[in-house]
């Protein structure tokens, strides 16, 4: 009885299970590769190199604030990004601010107001006494912005270019 070849109907299911063993490893290595290209693709972007010299940036947006106001981590999820009101440190845009006058590669400022909010007459006078150290060292400050609007044209009054 052992030397009777299968039945035919046993030899198609047995072909049919064999096909989709195959579809299966077939599938699953391509879905490995392409989750390897995905962890590669995340990890290994290509950023252009620092240029020698050139300009800072700056544009704090929203309300600048000496801390962040607390925000529940279930408002957080729930709310639209759109709609929240940004903030941003002064500390950290005084720090932006040094680093920029400590560093040989970068020759001027430019910052831009129009993403200003707010800001308080105590926090404007703080970051116009960087603004001006960081003009003192012999390099360029300019001011960007739309409209100048009190609190815009305050840090811009310092700089050495407005436009």
């Amino acid at each position: 009885m052992a030397s009777e070849n299968p039945s035919i109907i046993r030899r198609i299911f047995s072909f049919i299970g064999n096909f989709f063993k195959v579809i299966r490893m077939i599938l699953g290595i391509l879905f490995t590769g392409l989750l390897i290209i995905a962890v590669v693709g995340m990890f290994g972007d290509y950023l252009p190199p620092m240029p020698e010299k050139g300009a800072l940036y700056l544009a704090p947006s929203g309300v600048l604030v000496d801390q962040k106001s607390y925000a529940y981590p279930v408002d957080a999820l729930l709310a639209d990004p759109a709609i929240s009101n940004p903030e941003t440190l002064v500390r950290d845009v005084i720090d932006a601010v040094n680093t920029a006058a400590m560093d040989d590669r970068i020759t001027h400022l430019i910052i831009s107001t129009d993403y200003i909010a707010a800001a308080g007459i105590a926090k404007l006078v703080e970051l116009s006494s960087e603004l001006i150290r960081f003009k003192n060292i012999e390099k360029l400050l300019i001011a960007v912005a739309e409209i100048f609007l009190q609190y815009h044209y305050f840090l811009a009054a310092h700089a050495d270019t407005r436009k």
